[in-house]
């Protein structure tokens, strides 16, 4: 299901596919059970502005199977236009997939800005989830 949230022309339109945290992580959990693949998109304003100016990163996000309200203005849009959505912010995603993860099994990669601080993120989760994948 999508909520259009700033009506426009077709190809600028901005579409919330995610009601809430819940639903998302079962759909994902569902999808790595299926050997499904999936891409998640965290809507926020700073986006807003850059799919109006950027037609790469408006494919870009056309592409993702997945879009969460990652801001309160887009849940406060979405509610104006007659969708209620909650707020489901990116980085309160990444402990439960990393859960969900160790769970099904699956391999996770982390990307971040540098090597140090992705280091640490994997000794973290290695430690708290000893069955977790991590190449």
């Amino acid at each position: 299901m999508k909520w259009i949230i700033a009506p426009q022309t077709e190809i600028n339109s901005i579409a919330v596919t995610v009601r809430d945290r819940s639903a998302l992580l079962r759909d994902l959990k569902e999808r790595l059970q299926r050997n499904s693949g999936f891409s998640v998109a965290t809507l926020n304003l700073d986006h807003v502005v850059k799919l109006q100016r950027d037609q790469t990163f408006r494919m870009a996000y056309s592409a993702h199977t997945h879009v969460t309200a990652d801001g309160n203005p887009i849940v406060w849009l979405s509610r104006l236009s007659g969708h209620a959505v909650s707020l489901v912010p990116g980085s309160e995603l990444i402990e439960p997939m990393v859960v969900i993860a160790s769970e099904e099994a699956v391999p996770v990669a982390f990307l971040g800005a540098t090597q140090s601080s992705l280091d640490a993120a994997a000794h973290v989760f290695r430690r708290r989830y000893p069955n977790l994948d991590i190449p």
